[in-house]
């Protein structure tokens, strides 16, 4: 037969058992809400993000529709975050290499077909975007050690000169040209004759090449081209 004691071991730990049945309870609560807490976190980060992807995949020319978001989406994790921050994109590298060098003994007409080269290097890879130093750090990649002697010391331009390229080989088109003798360009081109295994299109490139390097007018180099044709054959 159960004593009043046996009652009271009973009740207290009935007692215990339900404290700690309910601080279990607190404590699974607690972590519901700490998991509630933590998936809401996540959800707005993924909101932002689709947001910011799909900003991107719009201005990208992005899918149709809903799937727009998700391709941009996709894009913005490429990227590491830069376009949901607004960065500005990476421009590309210059590179000249796919032109010659123009040697420091060029001609006057070497030069200017080199030159037609350089202008649309210029043109394709919209150089006047760039700064003015990385125009002229291109531009220094493309001349050799002797032409770069030329442009340093003959006249006087330094690498941190505020010139643009066009200006640089405006002075190197004038300083081949003094060093040309003029008087024996045009002996040159008056003796110009067509041989018999040149083609007359031959003929006339290397004709006005040579009127170009006398300095004659165009008038006059086309009479005179026309005349010592007419005269050789």
């Amino acid at each position: 037969m159960a004593t009043v004691d046996d009652a009271l071991d009973a009740a207290a730990t009935a007692a215990a058992a339900a404290s700690a049945a309910a601080g279990r309870l607190d404590s699974v609560k607690q972590n519901q809400l700490a998991m509630t807490q933590q998936l809401n976190t996540i959800t707005q980060q993924l909101q932002l993000l689709i947001q910011g992807g799909g900003g991107a995949g719009s201005r990208g020319g992005g899918l149709a529709s809903g799937g727009a978001g998700g391709s941009g989406g996709g894009g913005g994790g490429t990227v590491g975050g830069a376009n949901v921050g607004g960065g500005a994109p990476q421009r590309r590298r210059i590179d000249p290499s796919c032109l010659d060098k123009v040697l420091g003994d060029a001609s006057f007409s070497q030069l200017r077909t080199w030159r037609n080269h350089w202008n649309d290097f210029c043109q394709l890879s919209q150089l006047s975007t760039y700064p003015a130093n990385e125009q002229m750090a291109a531009f220094r990649m493309v001349l050799d050690p002797a032409m770069q002697q030329i442009v340093e010391v003959a006249l006087e331009i330094s690498s941190a000169t505020s010139l643009s390229p066009t200006d640089v080989l405006d002075q190197i088109n004038t300083y081949i040209r003094s060093k040309q003798n003029i008087a024996l360009d045009r002996v040159a081109f008056e003796d110009c004759r067509q041989s018999t295994s040149e083609t007359f299109d031959d003929f006339y490139i290397r004709l006005r090449g040579l009127a170009e390097a006398a300095d004659l007018c165009v008038t006059c180099s086309d009479t005179r081209s026309l005349d010592s044709h007419s005269s050789f054959r």
